[in-house]
């Protein structure tokens, strides 16, 4: 399952996946709490999630894997710094 794949899909295609992969209460939610859904349910069965985009390493070490346009969204993804070399 592809992160990026994900954000790039409308919120019925997302209601779809989450039908097919039985997630519970999926309807009410907002795209962005679908889309964590659909990523904890494959993490759970499959263990594996991928995704691309720029690294930002802050100076403390740690970063952030953010989308093409480089701004702070709740699409980030924490890198810690063990992660980085």
């Amino acid at each position: 399952m592809n992160i990026n794949e994900l954000e790039n899909k409308t919120r019925d295609e997302l209601l779809e996946l989450a039908k097919e992969m039985n997630i519970s209460n999926y309807a009410s939610l907002r795209k962005q709490e679908i889309i964590m859904r659909l990523l904890e349910t494959h993490t759970q069965q499959q263990g594996n999630i991928f995704c691309s985009g720029i690294l930002e390493i802050m100076n403390d070490g740690y970063g952030f894997l953010r989308q093409d346009t480089l701004l702070p969204s709740s699409a980030d993804i924490y890198i810690s710094q063990s992660q980085i070399h």
